[in-house]
């Protein structure tokens, strides 16, 4: 899993970039695109990895001691030794921690054990949190001119696109999906940079009927890319 920092070029960022004061000049909207490495920690699903290789550790050490005293308990037979329950007891615990550094390391393993459901709701909650932040932050100007912000998760290799309420009522939904799976399609394909620069341009030709550049403020300030490590 790349960082936000390292998933797009020096030149990639600078397109981007240009896209926006681009856009800045069509519309008196602030469009703030965001990419962001992961937008969750997903603790469970580490948890989840490691119950499954302390399983499978389990399973294989008692395979390998069926034939030992500790195996004959089925049977029925024999004497049970409990200094052999020590191996059994350390491969369930270190099994447990190799598969959840194994899923903190490995991006595609944590995954497996994130529901769909999950992935959506954290991605739309950081989204949320990061329009809340921005709106906040330049309550005037974002109330007459509207904020768009597009929110690029790469872990989850998701996308959301949110509108603050000015943008919400005037918009559709469909343009907003068509948006969101144009960046998506391009997460998925490495082009990430032109993807961005599309929808921005594009998002931009929208709003401009809503909130044209001559509503915009003297002194309003253009936010560039913002990449979230």
């Amino acid at each position: 899993m790349h960082n936000a920092s390292k998933a797009l070029s020096e030149a990639d960022i600078r397109e981007v970039n240009h896209a926006i004061d681009a856009a800045a000049g069509k519309t008196s909207a602030k469009i703030v695109p965001v990419v962001a490495t992961c937008s969750g920690r997903y603790d469970r699903a580490e948890d989840m990895v490691g119950l499954w290789a302390a399983a499978l550790g389990l399973a294989l050490t008692w395979a390998l001691l069926s034939r030992a005293p500790i195996g004959q308990e089925f049977a029925h037979a024999g004497k049970i030794s409990a200094v052999a329950l020590l191996p059994v007891l350390g491969v369930v615990v270190l099994g447990f921690g190799a598969g959840a550094v194994l899923a903190m390391k490995i991006g595609w393993l944590r995954r497996l054990f994130v529901p769909r459901g999950k992935v959506d709701e954290t991605i739309t909650s950081r989204a949320k949190q990061i329009l809340g932040d921005y709106y906040l932050l330049g309550q005037k100007e974002t109330r007459a001119a509207g904020l768009f912000v597009i929110y690029v998760s790469l872990y989850e290799r998701a996308a959301v696109i949110l509108t603050d309420q000015t943008l919400q009522d005037k918009l559709g939904a469909d343009e907003s999906e068509s948006l969101r799976c144009r960046i998506v399609e391009g997460l998925h394909q490495h082009r990430l940079a032109s993807a961005l620069c599309a929808s921005i341009e594009q998002a931009a030709e929208l709003i401009a009927a809503y909130c044209p550049p001559e509503l915009a403020r003297a002194d309003r300030s253009v936010e560039h890319l913002q990449l979230v490590d």
